[in-house]
């Protein structure tokens, strides 16, 4: 009987605790890569949507110069503000999220107080920069002229 207890084939402790280690060195690579690209698939999800909201801001200010005699452009132009406002006779959008900051410069001036565009008479130089607030080092920005055909 002492004889098959020797002759049993099975796992030693040391096959046991190598096999673990290499396990959860795999699960711990496996676990970082799926991290990283959690993180890399976030990032472009923000950018896609600073994006689509400089796109719309843009698309909005083009619309109101292209159609309109005047109209006003509001906003604080620093990176606190969270809001900008655009008016015309008729009507007056405000573009606002407060996952974003918006910073628009006109000239090469930033926009601090009302603004008034005479379409016929004048292009629009435009540098829109739009901040995410979750992350401060993700931004988009846009530089464009704005004018009337």
């Amino acid at each position: 009987m002492l004889n098959n207890v020797r002759h049993q084939d099975g796992v030693t402790l040391l096959e046991l605790l190598v096999s673990i280690t290499i396990l959860s060195s795999l699960l711990v690579l496996t676990g970082s890569i799926l991290l990283s690209g959690m993180k890399a698939s976030n990032q472009a999800q923000q950018t896609t949507l600073l994006q689509q909201e400089a796109n719309y801001i843009l698309s909005l200010l083009t619309t109101q110069h292209e159609t309109q005699e005047e109209y006003i452009i509001l906003s604080e132009g620093n990176w606190d503000e969270s809001s900008i406002t655009i008016s015309n006779l008729e009507e007056s959008f405000t573009i606002s999220n407060p996952n974003f900051t918006y910073a628009l410069t006109i000239d090469d001036k930033p926009v601090k107080s009302e603004i008034s565009v005479f379409p016929e008479s004048q292009s629009l130089p435009i540098k829109l920069v739009i901040r995410s607030r979750r992350n401060p080092d993700l931004e988009f920005k846009v530089q464009t002229i704005i004018s009337r055909l």
